[in-house]
């Protein structure tokens, strides 16, 4: 998930042939989710280990860890348009994960699918410079910053408010 890059591209609804030529927008989205994801677990456990994937039990075992939180991306649609009654640009960006808790012998102790949906607007700006037109903008970015960050916020929430996980961190304490 790390690595996850999406394109999308500006869609237009006004008929014939565009208006306006972009380029496909590029998303990183998987860096920052997966540092987000990693400083929301550091937050919420105690000890927290990054791992890349699920590796063999004897690697996990050796690791010493007390509980595994897998989060694996599900979906992530952006969609991306201007309204040209006001000159905005906006982007909307639905995403889900899966996340599970497991015991160090992969044993699934809790489950759960979040989605969010994040909101961005931009003002759209053009100026005549040397014959030119020069537009500034659409910046798209904090449709998935937004997304990003409810989605971590609304999965921590579900961990702190998941049973299994509380039972399961108060047998192992005892």
């Amino acid at each position: 998930m790390r690595n996850f890059v999406q394109e999308a591209p500006l869609r237009q609804y006004e008929a014939g042939s565009p208006r306006y030529v972009f380029p496909n927008f590029v998303f990183p989205i998987g860096k920052s989710l997966s540092s987000e994801l990693e400083e929301m677990s550091k937050v919420l456990f105690k000890n927290v280990i990054p791992i890349g994937d699920l590796q063999s039990k004897e690697d996990l075992s050796k690791k010493g860890l007390d509980g595994i939180l897998s989060v694996s991306l599900k979906d992530s649609e952006i969609e991306l348009y201007i309204e040209e009654s006001v000159w905005r640009a906006v982007g909307k960006h639905n995403l889900s994960v899966t996340a599970s808790f497991l015991d160090p012998n992969l044993n699934k102790v809790w489950d759960s699918d979040v989605s969010v949906e994040g909101k961005g607007l931009d003002f759209v700006t053009s100026k005549v410079e040397y014959e030119w037109w020069i537009t500034t903008g659409p910046n798209f970015a904090p449709a998935a910053d937004d997304a990003i960050q409810k989605l971590t916020y609304a999965l921590a929430q579900k961990i702190v408010a998941s049973e299994e996980i509380s039972d399961y961190i108060y047998k192992e304490k005892q």
